[in-house]
């Protein structure tokens, strides 16, 4: 989600490593929550030129 709460992008990933491709995203604050079996895990990072 953005910085003002919108979702920005949601499904889901397969694979290890995966990889989420935030390049057409507009420069800014950004909250990536991740779920799997019951275990989340939130990441706060920022897209910067």
């Amino acid at each position: 989600m953005d910085a003002v709460g919108r979702s920005v992008w949601q499904g889901r990933v397969g694979g290890d490593p995966w990889v989420l491709q935030v390049g057409a995203w507009a420069r800014g604050a950004y909250v990536l929550r991740m779920e799997q079996a019951g275990r989340v895990e939130v990441h706060k990072f920022v897209l910067a030129e």
